[in-house]
């Protein structure tokens, strides 16, 4: 998650709660982003007419345009859904040298990145990648 306008500060509960969630699960040996490595990844895999699109993905009815409203209203749902269940699994558990948090202390975050979600001056968004390809023929199969 982030902003091409720079419209959320370090200081705001939407940015800390990326910041703390994807620090543990990368921490945890869990990739955060790999949309910019699927292509290489569906390449090294043997795939050919590999074919890859970044679509941006809007958190919140901020756009002006009505199907990025759409869209981002659809975004913003399924986080909500998903953001108290992330933040106790990210930041509860115990991962390197941090100490686990409270249920108490992941509450407070997720409270104020609710609050911070209804805030349309927030311009939150994501990178969304589609990869596709074509299984190579096999050896004596007809490649066409």
């Amino acid at each position: 998650m982030y902003s091409a306008d720079d419209s959320i500060p370090k200081d705001r509960m939407l940015y800390k709660y990326h910041d703390y969630t994807c620090y543990r699960r990368n921490d945890a040996g869990y990739s955060t982003q790999p949309g910019p490595e699927l292509e290489g990844w569906v390449r090294d895999a043997g795939f050919v007419n590999v074919h890859a699109q970044k679509f941006i993905i809007p958190i919140g009815t901020w756009p002006k345009d009505k199907r990025f409203k759409q869209i981002g209203a659809y975004n913003l749902l399924q986080f909500q859904q998903g953001m108290e269940g992330i933040a106790i699994g990210c930041l509860t558990a115990i991962t390197g040298d941090d100490k686990p948090w409270t249920m108490e202390e992941v509450m407070v975050l997720v409270a104020g990145t609710r609050a911070d979600l209804k805030d349309s001056k927030l311009h939150g968004q994501y990178d969304f990648y589609v990869v596709y390809g074509q299984k190579p023929p096999m050896m004596g199969e007809d490649d066409t």
